[in-house]
């Protein structure tokens, strides 16, 4: 990668950063303008969310332009997605919370204002983002690194016009008052309008998407660094390719987005607990479960090379590490909520925090079924475990979603659904629990040598495959295509 050092692109970071600071205390403000100043409840997030990104955003384009031309390309890259993965967590709540409420002086000057600042950032890291694009194409993939961070700035935005944009809709039907005097008054989910609950949901959705872009942003930057390739689909379409399979992109992004809904019923289960905290705990053990899987897997294919039956055995303890997981989680349930979510309080805020969790679920049912038919036909114990553990997954939200609207709404029905599906989650967990402990002994200890033996052909092909090897597969596939 090259990054030579421009005059205009230095002077267009500074400006970015001045209009940035120039933001801070109109965001600012808003913090007056509803009954109680300085009022840091969760609306209070909301409103510091704008200023906090503009100030650190504001800093970091000040060091950008400082250290443009001065640092190596790839150690640039390489900081910059650092600091973009580690404050991702923290960017990824602020944007969930601006979908769950609306600026508390709709149609005041200060409204207008602020709405016009937004209009302005988001404008201007577009401008930013299309500038180091024309860059990249007449000198080289340095400036990768800036054209990425500024689509992340334009995410932000994008949501942030959003939070300004929909609070007409949002407020259709409500007589007067905050969000959250509402629902104080009047806990029932019946006393919020559709046309609130249904922009919510559909930001929540936006955000979904909006925040994955971003994570994808932030792994090119890193690895754009770390290979010291410009890694741009656009560009440099082939080798991006090349390096979303070595680095297991798909997998990783994947991590993040139960890390995030991680943090999103930590949110509920503070204030709620039940049902709320042993879904937290799900997705911990999601976390908990495949990412020392994901090591220990790699760890072994290295270690046994072509001996696949050595391999195959010693993937079994994965077997016996998720189940023990499996049957903690039973337990924690118990303790801390029936896993068919009965315990659960209605409480519409939380509703809304469940509600982006359907479409994840879906997806997670399709790629758990996927993963379970290549793991019949590979017979590889790694992508079988998976398959287990995202259907696992996929059903909970279901039974748990089910419930919640249930009890927030008062329909029967969905409380009726919901008990059935959590009861065969319940049975289920329980199964897999057992299922997963006895395929564990038995594989350990050389029970398996049949099932082996008979995916042995397309195990030697298929199965026991490192993300370097596919990556050097695809590397080859392009060379010869080329």
């Amino acid at each position: 990668m090259k990054l030579t050092s421009r005059l205009g692109a230095k002077r267009f970071l500074l400006v970015t950063a001045v209009f940035s600071f120039l933001a801070i205390p109109v965001y600012s403000f808003e913090l007056l303008s509803g009954a109680k100043p300085f009022d840091l409840q969760i609306t209070g997030i909301a409103n510091l969310s704008t200023p906090l990104y503009c100030l650190a955003e504001g800093i970091l384009m000040i060091i950008l332009a400082k250290d443009l031309g001065k640092k190596a390309p790839a150690n640039l890259a390489k900081r910059t997605g650092i600091y973009e993965l580690s404050t991702m967590p923290w960017l990824a709540i602020l944007v969930m919370v601006l979908c769950l409420f609306y600026p508390p002086a709709i149609s005041s000057w200060l409204y207008f204002l602020n709405l016009g600042v937004t209009l302005v950032l988001f404008g201007l890291r577009i401008a930013l983002s299309i500038y180091f694009d024309q860059i990249i194409k007449t000198s080289g993939g340095g400036y990768v690194v800036l054209r990425n961070h500024s689509l992340i700035g334009v995410g932000f935005f994008f949501m942030v016009l959003l939070y300004y944009s929909l609070p007409y809709l949002k407020t259709i039907g409500f007589d007067g008052g905050s969000l959250i005097e509402i629902i104080a008054k009047d806990g029932n989910l019946s006393s919020l309008p559709i046309p609130y609950l249904l922009t919510s949901l559909a930001e929540l959705l936006i955000a979904i998407g909006v925040l994955m872009a971003m994570v994808y942003l932030a792994l090119a930057n890193f690895i754009s660094g770390r290979e010291n390739k410009a890694f741009d689909l656009k560009g440099n379409f082939a080798v991006t390719k090349e390096l979303l399979i070595k680095y297991d992109i798909v997998f990783w992004v994947g991590i993040a987005s139960t890390a995030v809904l991680l943090l999103l019923s930590l949110t509920s289960a503070i204030g709620l607990m039940g049902s709320y905290l042993t879904l937290s705990f799900l997705y911990f053990m999601t976390i908990a479960i495949k990412v020392p899987n994901y090591f220990y897997r790699r760890k072994k294919v290295i270690e046994y090379g072509n001996d696949h039956y050595g391999c195959f055995k010693a993937e079994h303890k994965m077997f016996i590490y998720s189940s023990i997981w499996l049957f903690a989680y039973i337990v924690f349930s118990e303790v801390f909520g029936s896993v068919s979510a009965t315990k659960q309080d209605a409480n519409q805020s939380a509703l809304l925090t469940f509600v982006i969790f359907i479409p994840l679920a879906i997806i997670k049912m399709y790629l758990g079924i996927k993963k379970y038919l290549k793991a019949k036909k590979n017979g590889e114990p790694y992508d079988l475990l998976n398959a287990y553990l995202d259907i696992l997954f996929a059903i909970f939200t279901f039974s748990n979603t089910s419930m919640i609207v249930g009890n927030a709404t008062g329909v029967d029905t969905f409380k009726l659904v919901g008990i059935i599906v959590a009861s065969a989650m319940s049975l289920y967990t329980l199964y897999l629990a057992i299922k997963l402990l006895v395929i564990g002994i038995r594989g350990i200890k050389g029970k398996r040598l049949g099932y082996y033996n008979s995916h042995k052909a397309v195990m030697d092909k298929e199965g026991f495959k490192l993300a370097e090897d596919l990556y050097k597969q695809e590397r080859k596939q392009r060379k010869k295509r080329s």
